[in-house]
Parts: C-alpha cells; sequence; structure tokens
C-alpha cells in the first residue's frame, strides 16, 4: 500500500458511521491527518480497526495488524496517551475525527508540538472552506444547545426568517441530564475547540479558562490520565453559570441519553456555533 492510498483509507474509516461528520477528499484534510497520524499509526488503524466506536481487543489487533503484541502495545499506549485512541477497560476504540476524536486530541493536547499545531491549522483551513457548515446542515442535528439559567437580555435583530434544525431545551433539563451519567463522574477539562484556536494562532476573545466537561466513562479516563479536573455536580452547575457570564453557550451531542462531552462554547472558536451564526 502506497503513502497515499493509505492516508485515504485512513479518511475513509474516520469518515464513515452513524452521526459521524465525513472529512471530505481534500489536501488539507490529507495534511491534518498526516500530522495527526504517523505513518505507523495509521497502518495500525487501517488495518485493524474495520469501523470508529467500536471497542477493539488487543487480540485481534495483533492479528490483523501482524505486529508483536508487546510492540504493538507500546503503540496503542502511545496513541491513548496521545488522545488518538480511546480505551475502555482492555479495549481499544477508534474514534470519529468529528465528533469524538478531535475532541479528545486537543483536550488532551500531549502529541508532539509541531504536529499538533500543523493539526490545528489544518483544522482551522477546514473551517474556512467551509467544512463547519456540515456540522449543522443535516437534518438530526449531531449537536443540542441548552439556554442559560438566567434569561439573557441581549435581542439580535435578524432581518431574515432563519431555519434551526438543533434543539434548545430548559437548564433544568441539563442538570437532569447530567445526573444520568454512568458512572456518577465529571470533570472539567481543556476545551478542544479554544485549544486548537490558540495553537493555529487564533485565540479565543472571550476566555482562557476550562470550561468544557466529560462525563461518565470518558470522565473516568480523562481523571485517570490526569488531564482533567474531577468535580461534583453541584461544582458542576456552579461552572456551567460561570461560562454564562463569560458569553458561552451549552452545547453538547444530540443523544437521547447522557453523553460524554458537555461543551461551553463561543462563536469565535467553535465551529457548530459559527455555522450556526454565519
Amino acid at each position: 500500500m502506497n503513502n497515499s492510498n493509505l492516508y485515504e483509507q485512513l479518511r475513509i474509516l474516520l469518515s464513515e458511521g452513524e452521526n459521524v461528520i465525513g472529512l471530505p477528499k481534500h489536501e488539507v484534510v490529507d495534511k491534518l491527518l498526516r500530522n495527526m497520524y504517523t505513518e505507523q499509526e495509521a497502518k495500525i488503524l487501517v488495518s485493524s480497526f474495520e469501523k470508529v466506536s467500536t471497542p477493539t481487543s488487543i487480540r485481534n489487533i495483533v492479528k490483523l495488524s501482524g505486529i508483536p503484541r508487546e510492540e504493538l502495545k507500546q503503540f496503542l499506549e502511545d496513541m491513548h496517551y496521545k488522545g488518538k485512541l480511546f480505551k475502555l477497560g482492555p479495549l481499544y476504540m477508534l474514534l470519529p475525527y468529528l465528533p469524538g476524536g478531535f475532541e479528545v486530541y486537543f483536550s488532551v493536547n500531549r502529541d508532539d508540538p509541531e504536529r499538533i499545531k500543523k493539526v490545528a491549522e489544518a483544522h482551522l483551513e477546514l473551517r474556512k472552506l467551509g467544512f463547519s457548515y456540515e456540522l449543522s446542515s443535516s437534518d438530526h442535528s449531531i449537536f443540542r444547545v441548552f439556554p442559560a439559567i438566567k434569561p439573557t437580555e441581549k435581542l439580535i435583530e435578524v432581518s431574515n426568517s432563519m431555519d434551526v434544525n438543533y434543539q434548545v431545551l430548559p437548564f433544568e433539563i441539563l442538570q437532569d441530564y447530567l445526573s444520568k451519567a454512568v458512572p456518577k463522574l465529571y470533570a472539567v477539562i481543556p476545551c478542544s475547540c479554544r485549544t486548537a484556536a490558540k495553537l493555529a494562532g487564533k485565540p479565543c476573545k472571550r476566555t482562557d479558562e476550562n470550561f468544557c466537561v466529560a462525563t461518565g466513562i470518558l470522565a473516568k479516563s480523562i481523571i485517570d490520565q490526569e488531564i482533567g479536573e474531577e468535580v461534583t455536580l453541584d461544582k458542576l452547575m456552579e461552572i456551567m453559570e460561570k461560562a454564562e457570564k463569560q458569553g458561552l453557550v451549552h452545547e453538547s451531542f444530540n443523544m437521547q441519553d447522557t453523553a460524554m462531552f458537555v461543551c461551553n462554547c463561543c462563536s469565535c472558536c467553535c465551529g457548530f456555533l459559527r455555522s450556526v451564526k454565519d
């Protein structure tokens, strides 16, 4: 398999699945993937993971990749440490680029500094090319937005009608939504969007604080890796209120059950909010 075919297969792998935002075939995407994944990492992923969001045992990865177990384990643990693979107990899982892979990779922020900077720059280039509009253009939006704790008095005059296809729910539902996390663990983590924007030379105009939240099994993984700060649900709701005061918007994946991520977003860095705003 030549190098270009390898990264094209990886692009396809990261783009297929339910509620996945597909990566377009474009030179900017190629640049993004080549910097996010080394050639050896890409070979392991393409050979050993049939689809995203599917837990896979190391035994199966050894069989499919042909790499000796101890050598392979070092690769997999390094990818997990750098936010390129998610781990569920002894199982490894490849996340789609969006949603999931981007958020974990930049929240962890442990890859080689030059590589992660180039990934951030490529992601910003994709946004400029219109990739963000994919986040809000489907009939069933992947994201939902929760209104503020207190009603806002700021009105925006709009001269044209707007079709909005994401869900807006009362704030009380957000608290109930978070309380259903299994296990009941919460961690405040660095914002992936603001981290990527800062690395690309476009820092957030609203805040430099950490407000994004991981829940349940993702929170456990993040706490175990010493990335985020564990908080109680009561403390988390205080953080949500503080985020609002800094002009941020509560956003989560549009799932019936509790999502693993709740972001507190700004329109300057968040691709989804930017796509709705523009």
